[in-house]
């Protein structure tokens, strides 16, 4: 008997002290996501997926087909903004991989995504966004989230899921920067 009774004695000594551990230490981390059709959308707070939604204006074209949509939130509107922008960047390029799923991490603005891109491969760049092949990955400013800067990246994502082996990067660009000049036709 008095070992169960040392038993629940430890229990309830290690509740009250992590309990104390979550008082004295809260968790400051705000970083949430959410799903759309074809990403895992990452952020660090709800300011960046609103900046995101404001940057983005669709075409007149894309904007008609938003409208269709069952859009209750600012994350559903982000969510069909990239899903009604990989279909389009697909008939673009017509290009139709048959699975397209991707991860897709906002910023606040250039500086921290090119901070985390060298944190992740310890290269300097001045973009403004980037896709990684190797994380199928894009990291986005959501300040730079204009509809022809992301047609461009996701454009990155289409060609990475339809070739088997991926081109070299320069008909990487290419493509992309076709996809970007020809998204709001």
């Amino acid at each position: 008997m008095s070992s169960n009774c040392a038993i629940g004695w430890r229990t309830a000594a290690l509740f009250v002290l992590l309990l104390f551990f979550f008082i004295l230490f809260p968790c400051h981390v705000k970083a949430a996501e959410f799903q759309s059709r074809y990403a895992t959308i990452h952020y660090e707070n709800d300011q960046q997926v609103r900046k995101l939604n404001n940057e983005l204006f669709l075409s007149r074209n894309l904007g008609y087909r938003l409208r269709e949509r069952k859009l209750i939130t600012v994350q559903d509107e982000v969510g069909a903004k990239i899903d009604l922008l990989i279909e389009q960047v697909q008939v673009v390029l017509e290009m139709f991989p048959e699975r397209i799923k991707f991860d897709l991490f906002l910023f606040d603005n250039a500086a921290e995504a090119q901070k985390e891109l060298f944190r992740r491969y310890g290269k300097k760049v001045d973009f403004i966004s980037f896709y990684s092949r190797r994380e199928n990955a894009l990291y986005l400013s959501a300040r730079d989230g204009e509809l022809k800067v992301v047609a461009h990246e996701l454009a990155h994502v289409v060609l990475e899921h339809y070739f088997k082996p991926s081109p070299p990067v320069k008909v990487h660009e290419v493509l992309a920067q076709y996809a970007a000049g020809h998204i709001a036709d």
